[in-house]
């Protein structure tokens, strides 16, 4: 599997799908959730096309259920941003600069797979670029993008370990 930019993966998925969470599931959360599964579950839609992933597997996995990464993303945001650092990075998702950008993210997924994306890319205009570089620049924004925080070796366990628990629930033939 490839390994994908979290960070992108995770702004695109918001906006193409709007999947039931619970009430307390911050945006940035589930931003990244949903992207983490997409990636999982494109990956594996691709390998089976491919023949290198079971039937049964692929369809275990594309049953996944959109809460399937919040846990695992909701310590990785507590644990990585201060409290100042989650509303700076939730005020940026939830506007439309940030909504936009993680629907550029999700749709780029498709494309890392080597699938096409279901409709096309989002363009930023040159005020939104702008709104991205100054999140950027921002301590969380800093974390995120620049040092790609949840990339890291110790995030990358956090969320390995919790595909590796998935896939074995799933049939391997």
């Amino acid at each position: 599997m490839k390994n994908f930019p979290l960070f992108a993966l995770m702004t695109l998925l918001g906006m193409l799908s709007a999947p039931s969470y619970a009430a307390d599931t911050t945006t940035t959360v589930q931003s990244f959730a949903q992207a983490s599964l997409l990636g999982i579950q494109l990956a594996v839609k691709h390998g089976r096309q491919q023949g290198k992933v079971a039937p049964a597997m692929a369809d275990c996995v594309a049953a996944f259920k959109p809460d399937t990464f919040v846990e695992v993303f909701d310590k990785l945001v507590k644990s990585t941003l201060t409290e100042d650092e989650q509303q700076t990075t939730e005020a940026f998702f939830n506007s439309a600069t940030g909504v936009k950008f993680t629907k550029l993210g999700l749709l780029q997924v498709y494309g890392a797979v080597g699938d096409t994306a279901p409709e096309p890319l989002p363009v930023l205009t040159d005020a939104e670029k702008a709104d991205v570089e100054a999140f950027s620049k921002t301590p969380a924004g800093d974390k995120l993008m620049l040092k790609k925080a949840f990339e890291q070796p110790a995030a990358m366990a956090n969320i390995n370990q919790r595909i590796k628990e998935l896939l074995s629930q799933c049939p391997r033939t």
